[in-house]
């Protein structure tokens, strides 16, 4: 599990990535705010639990959970999720997080040089790179 821990910083996404803030029901203000942002993402081993930060220019937030246990989740705009994160691989990450009837899957895949994200949400599919800088 060690190829998780680490500083990513965002590179590039597929051209679905607004479609997926509209599918999971964000503004179409936050929309167009979050396709501009080029965030950074910690992740790192916090006694047992793993903890994500979520740091960009418009906010900064962060999410602390342990593998397999559901968890209640703030998501960046501000509602609430259950989530739940379980390792698929030693490099694969999956993060469900269920908002009423809408269900997002997130799959992180870890490497020496970046973590690959495919966010999936109904009839919406997008990747983000981010290339490992730490």
């Amino acid at each position: 599990m060690n190829l998780i821990y680490g500083k990513f910083k965002f590179s590039s996404s597929t051209e679905n990535f607004d479609q997926y803030l509209q599918a999971m029901g964000t503004s179409e203000e936050l929309c167009q705010m979050a396709v501009k942002l080029k965030p950074t993402v910690v992740i790192l081993d916090n006694g047992g639990k793993i903890k994500m930060i979520f740091q960009s220019t418009f906010k900064d937030y962060d999410i602390e959970f342990a593998l397999g246990v559901e968890f209640e989740e703030t998501l960046g705009d501000g509602r609430k999720a259950m989530s739940i994160v379980t390792m698929e691989s030693e490099s694969k990450m999956k993060h469900v997080q269920k908002l009423d009837e809408l269900e997002l899957i997130m799959y992180r895949e870890f490497s020496d040089a970046e973590m690959k994200c495919t966010l999936e949400a109904p009839g919406v599919t997008c990747i983000r790179i981010f290339n490992r800088i730490g």
